[in-house]
């Protein structure tokens, strides 16, 4: 059974706009018209019917878990042939260390956790924040190296906030704020900071401005 989510390169839980703009990169990449040679023409025209295919059931939410529901099936019974034909060495399982455990999806972790003591004994709350993690990780980089490739090929790409970062950015900059405070009361911080804002025409410029936007 094909693996449609390899084809497209994505992870199972991507979004379908990570699926869209995934398979918008893959269909581009393997434009027949974009070959050099005869050969590797007739090699992307075969990829990208796989490619077309792969979107076809995983952009319609209806295919995509029926289509999900059949590829569990598929892996269940390949993993139950498998443990019968193989020998897990025990001893080597327990001892894994967690780092083993980073890039495993939670539905790999839950359907192997019976049979591998993977590091730890997670529990499903764990694993779900796990594989979270990992996700928005992977959709980061994903977006980061789509936005990379369309800039190579001449795209302009508009900035886009990460609103997850903000917090920390409010914080640092509220840290700042209160070192900046405690340095402005300490008699000598207070001179030399009084020193560099009459001596230095960029410096003052630049807190009447923020003063300014305070007094507005």
């Amino acid at each position: 059974m094909k693996d449609f989510y390899r084809i497209l390169e994505v992870d199972r839980k991507a979004s379908i706009d990570i699926i869209e703009k995934a398979y918008k990169v893959l269909a581009k990449k393997y434009h027949p018209d974009l070959q050099t040679t005869q050969e590797a023409k007739k090699i992307a025209e075969e990829k990208i019917k796989t490619i077309n295919e792969a979107y076809e059931i995983l952009k319609d939410e209806e295919k995509r878990r029926k289509y999900d529901l059949q590829l569990e099936r598929e892996e269940a019974k390949y993993s139950q042939n498998y443990s019968k034909e193989s020998t897990i060495n025990n001893s080597k399982v327990r001892n894994a260390s967690p780092k083993n455990t980073n890039y495993a999806t939670y539905n790999n972790v839950m359907n192997n956790q019976n049979n591998y003591n993977v590091g730890p004994n997670l529990t499903e709350k764990e694993i779900k924040k796990m594989n979270k993690k990992l996700q928005r990780k992977m959709e980061e980089e994903y977006l980061k190296a789509y936005g990379d490739y369309l800039t190579k090929n001449g795209y302009k790409v508009a900035f886009r906030m990460n609103w997850r970062k903000l917090p920390y950015l409010l914080l640092v900059i509220l840290i700042l704020i209160v070192i900046g405070t405690i340095l402005w009361f300490v008699p000598a911080t207070h001179s030399y900071l009084v020193s560099m804002y009459e001596n230095n025409i960029i410096i003052r410029k630049l807190v009447n401005v923020i003063v300014s936007l305070f007094h507005k």
